[in-house]
């Protein structure tokens, strides 16, 4: 029976003990697997830090190049306003010279217009206003007329006889020559009429001095008168 006490309680302490040892076995692998765990948690960490800082670093780039590019659209977009201001003041001076342009077109047209409308000119070379002839001179008459439509028709009337010049198309400048012999006696009217192709001209006139040959009177013999015979006087 005494014997048998030690036994038991040697065996009861080996059982402690193989309980200790496993409990210390259980204690260590739990402690390695924690230990392992906060490594990886650790280096998830550290990992997750330095993932965390590239994307902060990423979002400082981010923001100076988005800083960056916002300043380059403000001054993008002041210049534009200046350019459009630019523009604008252009565009009123454009308008403004388009606008002065169009006037300018809308009186040339006005002054062709009525230049245009005009009559045509004449002008007499030949003879001069007041100019003296005698009966029968030759006298040159050389007349020009113009006009921007182009004159029909030119007509000179001296005295009682008339002389024309039409050309086969419309001419803007007409020379007109003809020959005139001198008839009359007295001041005589040269004029001149001038046709286009919407009317007539302002009929120019000058006139001629004709001079005609003064008659020489002729020799007449004076009828000599006869003496009559006296009368006989009565004899008382």
């Amino acid at each position: 029976m005494k014997s048998s006490v030690p036994i038991a309680i040697s065996l009861t302490l080996l059982m402690l003990l193989l309980v200790l040892s496993a409990a210390f076995i259980f204690l260590f692998q739990g402690q390695m697997a924690l230990r392992n765990d906060i490594a990886v948690t650790e280096q998830a960490m550290q990992q997750q830090q330095i993932q965390i800082e590239i994307e902060r670093d990423a979002a400082y780039s981010t923001q100076t190049v988005a800083a960056e590019a916002f300043e380059t659209f403000e001054a993008a977009n002041i210049a534009l306003e200046a350019e459009l201001v630019n523009s604008q003041q252009r565009d009123n001076e454009i308008s403004t010279q388009v606008a002065a342009f169009a006037t300018s077109i809308a009186t040339a047209e006005f002054a062709i217009k009525e230049y245009e409308a005009q009559a045509p000119t004449i002008k007499i070379i030949q003879p001069e206003n007041n100019s003296t002839f005698n009966v029968n001179d030759q006298v040159a008459i050389i007349v020009i007329a113009s006009d921007v439509k182009g004159v029909t028709n030119v007509k000179i009337a001296v005295g009682t006889d008339n002389f024309g010049t039409t050309p086969a198309q419309p001419e803007r400048i007409v020379l007109s020559q003809h020959v005139w012999n001198a008839v009359g006696d007295g001041p005589v009217t040269l004029q001149v009429i001038a046709e286009n192709e919407i009317g007539l001209s302002e009929p120019v006139s000058i006139l001629l001095n004709i001079i005609a040959p003064t008659p020489t009177p002729t020799a007449t013999e004076t009828p000599t008168a006869t003496e009559e015979p006296s009368a006989a006087t009565p004899t008382p």
